[in-house]
């Protein structure tokens, strides 16, 4: 079943088919890297953090996704470092998000999460505040 562009497979647990996100996300990362040959390396992470990544995070701040998931989200968004700086695929990225002053996938799950709960609290509208106030 799909519901706003994500899509849902019904098992004991609703779950969130994370396929397409995948596919989207390196449909874009492959037009990008296309285009930008010769452009330099802080550029190329500027235009995937634009385009590629809100593609692969879309509602992740509301949608509970398994470890397995999200580590597979991870690596899609590590091997895009990798790409950029000519990296090997077993070389960790950890040192080069640090030197680029950039989070890695899950803390910046973690952040867009505050900043919906946050958002949420503080909204004008009542029945945001009641669900965000919420214990799950």
């Amino acid at each position: 079943m799909k519901y706003l562009g994500i899509h849902f497979m019904s098992n004991k647990r609703l779950k969130v088919d994370i396929c397409p996100f995948l596919r989207k996300f390196y449909a874009s990362v492959n037009a990008i890297i296309t285009h930008s040959k010769y452009v330099d390396e802080d550029v190329k992470l500027r235009l995937f953090e634009s385009f590629s990544l809100p593609l692969l995070t879309y509602g992740l701040n509301v949608i509970h996704l398994s470890a397995g998931q999200l580590n597979k989200l991870n690596i899609a968004w590590n091997n895009v470092h990798r790409k950029i700086f000519g990296m090997k695929p077993w070389e960790s990225v950890k040192e080069i998000q640090f030197l680029c002053c950039r989070l890695d996938f899950k803390h910046l799950i973690d952040l867009s999460k505050l900043r919906f709960y946050h958002h949420s609290a503080t909204c004008s509208l009542c029945i945001l505040q009641c669900v965000a106030c919420q214990e799950p």
